[in-house]
């Protein structure tokens, strides 16, 4: 019999692909048009059935969502996903939160028994952020309400409920009472909260004047059927995903995101298929990059597809070697800083951004005394354990790894003689955590910049390859758009967005909303504290294994291994920082939004369905790119809307 052989190669069209583009290589193409940008509509769906008044979506990064800034988001007319580096309980509050911030009728309100203390209800009020109880039986009937002017003058905390509370001349009203009747009933009697009752007694519901205001104030917000502001969740394809998604659930989350850097797994597949199975909530999938990756996540259920796979990149905290020989931490890095590269050589950088939220691995090697915490697929200068010992030449045949797949090899670093020596790699490991990621892009030959004292790739140009790792964003949202609009789902453009004219290129290539994250992480909602450093405002901002959180989060010691060991000792394994402070969202909201209303303008588009259908691009040179940016002049005053 005749040796089998494998298939002969593909052709030369079919191996490689077309080209990919990303949003530095393209520009939209104005057309004529007859719409003001302020005419401009830009609802569109997040999921299948979840509708949104702007096409933004905040990301589901610690450093970023929360419920204070998934408030801020649904008010806008937008989303947040809260992240999942929490405790499934915490995160299950996140969004308990979210939903009882306001409402048009509150219809499952916080309650207190007349039999409890005084001190039960201070500490219910504290803990949901209310200024006041409805006070109900064993059968649920209405007897009183206690509120903060009720509490005012009472000294014994131990006193019942009933001693303190107002039950004589209680203002209720029926069910069915609109909210314009009820504003009315409000402001003629001057209360704040008007208990709602059916016709036996019991509460039905709570309506308060602040909920009535909020209303007024925010008339685009994302609000559910019942009136709470809407809200999605993270969780992974890993053991506790079921668990999380279950207590998610049961708090009213709108939306489940199924987040991972690689969505077209079987894991993932499985995933959104069981939860689909078990519970009816919108879930949304991701991370893919293709056409055939998208159709297979629908198959399973999915409502919305996550678009984006990023290139291998670092963690805040990893030390870059700069052209001055001093070291600067990677998100501190700017396109026209100069490092060095392979060879001792000083080179620019030609881009420098956060590609997103990813799984990441620690690698420890005999090179720096830090971890170094980056993606499984950055790649490292590496050789043969077998040959390297000594010094090894700097014209040794150049071989790049990914790490997270660097068996019988040991790194290289850059000698003070300007060779490259061997670095023992002491151990990888995978955190099982997904954290903000940064990279950047280096003009030279060898594509190499040294972080942690080890040779380290360019990461764009080697894992952005048509059918690898990635593909370029613009490229992968229009093939996965593409894919989706046969199914009638909507798809999320992930990564990638450094300006506003982003969100708009990203719409025009099939995208129906936008997640931000990077740009959303020094803003007054999210997470951390505002400090002032060298006379400029920042936003503190830590990774979950940092000293601060496990000193302030049992669930970050417990995830480190840690959760039995006294706060004052643990072993941190992540770093703490800083981001510019970027004042209020809304602030931020209202430029990307702006910026997309004047691209619409520019395209002659009336709804983002629109732009999708009739915008269309030019593929222009890196000359021209160099030309849409302000050149020939020093920047001394930054636009709010233009941050390099």
């Amino acid at each position: 019999m005749a040796p089998s052989h494998p298939d002969p190669l593909a052709s030369f069209e079919e191996k490689f692909g077309r080209e990919g583009l990303t949003f530095d290589d393209v520009l939209l193409v104005p057309a004529a048009s007859e719409v003001l940008p302020a005419e401009a509509s830009t609802s569109t769906r997040f999921t299948r059935h979840v509708e949104l008044s702007i096409p933004l979506v905040s990301a589901a990064m610690d450093t970023v969502t929360e419920a204070r800034l998934a408030i801020a988001m649904a008010r806008q007319g937008g989303i947040g996903v809260i992240h999942r580096n929490l405790s499934i309980e915490d995160q299950a509050a996140e969004v308990d939160r979210v939903k009882r911030s306001e409402s048009g009728m509150i219809s499952e309100p916080v309650t207190i028994s007349p039999s409890a203390t005084i001190a039960d209800a201070m500490a219910v009020m504290a803990t949901f952020h209310i200024s006041g109880v409805p006070v109900t039986d064993d059968d649920g009937r209405l007897v009183g309400i206690i509120t903060n002017r009720d509490l005012r003058f009472v000294e014994a905390s131990d006193a019942a409920v009933s001693t303190a509370m107002t039950s004589e001349g209680l203002v209720t009203a029926p069910r069915g009472t609109t909210l314009d009747e009820a504003k009315v009933i409000l402001g003629r009697h001057r209360i704040e909260k008007l208990p709602i009752v059916d016709s036996d007694g019991a509460l039905a519901g709570l309506i308060t004047v602040k909920d009535i205001q909020k209303r007024i104030d925010y008339p685009n917000a994302s609000k559910d059927e019942r009136g709470r502001l809407r809200v999605a969740a993270a969780v992974g394809a890993s053991p506790d995903a079921f668990d999380r998604v279950a207590a998610l659930v049961e708090r009213g989350v709108d939306a489940i995101v199924v987040d991972t850097a690689h969505g077209h797994a079987r894991s993932v597949l499985e995933t959104v298929s069981k939860i689909k199975v078990n519970w009816d909530i919108e879930v949304v999938a991701g991370n893919v990059a293709t056409g055939e990756a998208t159709d297979a996540l629908i198959a399973a259920g999915a409502d919305a597809v996550k678009i984006g796979i990023g290139p291998g990149c670092f963690a805040a905290g990893t030390r870059v070697l700069m052209a001055d020989a001093t070291y600067r931490n990677i998100e501190d890095v700017r396109a026209g800083d100069r490092v060095i590269n392979m060879h001792g050589q000083p080179v620019t950088v030609v881009k420098a951004w956060c590609t997103g939220v990813r799984d990441v691995m620690a690698v420890r090697h005999t090179a720096s005394p830090w971890e170094t915490v980056c993606t499984p697929d950055h790649r490292f200068l590496v050789d043969d354990v077998s040959r390297a010992s000594g010094s090894i030449a700097t014209k040794t045949k150049v071989r790049w790894q990914q790490i997270g797949s660097a068996d019988g090899v040991v790194l290289l670093s850059l000698a003070s003689s300007g060779e490259l020596r061997p670095v023992e790699i002491l151990e990888v490991r995978n955190l099982g955590v997904a954290v903000p990621v940064y990279d950047i892009e280096v003009d030279c030959p060898s594509h190499s910049f040294i972080a942690d004292n080890a040779v380290v790739h360019n990461s764009i140009c080697t894992t952005r390859v048509v059918a690898g790792i990635g593909v370029p964003q613009i490229t992968a949202i229009f093939d996965c758009a593409s894919a989706a609009r046969k199914h009638d789902i909507p798809v999320i453009a992930d990564g990638g967005v450094q300006f506003s004219g982003d969100v708009a290129k990203a719409l025009a290539a099939g995208a129906d909303t936008v997640m931000v994250g990077n740009a959303l992480a020094g803003v007054d909602e999210s997470p951390g504290d505002i400090v002032v450093h060298a006379g400029e405002r920042y936003k503190e901002y830590r990774g979950m294994g940092s000293l601060g959180a496990m000193q302030g989060r049992s669930f970050s010691k417990d995830r480190y291994f840690q959760g039995s060991v006294d706060s004052g000792k643990v072993v941190p394994e992540g770093i703490e920082g800083r981001v510019p402070y970027k004042g209020p969202l809304a602030n931020v909201l209202h430029q990307l939004v702006g910026g997309l209303r004047q691209a619409m303008g520019y395209c002659g588009a009336r709804s983002v369905a629109e732009l999708q259908a009739n915008g269309r691009f030019i593929r222009i040179t890196p000359a021209s790119l160099r030309e849409s940016h302000p050149h020939d002049v020093v920047i001394t005053k930054e636009a709010p809307n233009y941050r390099l």
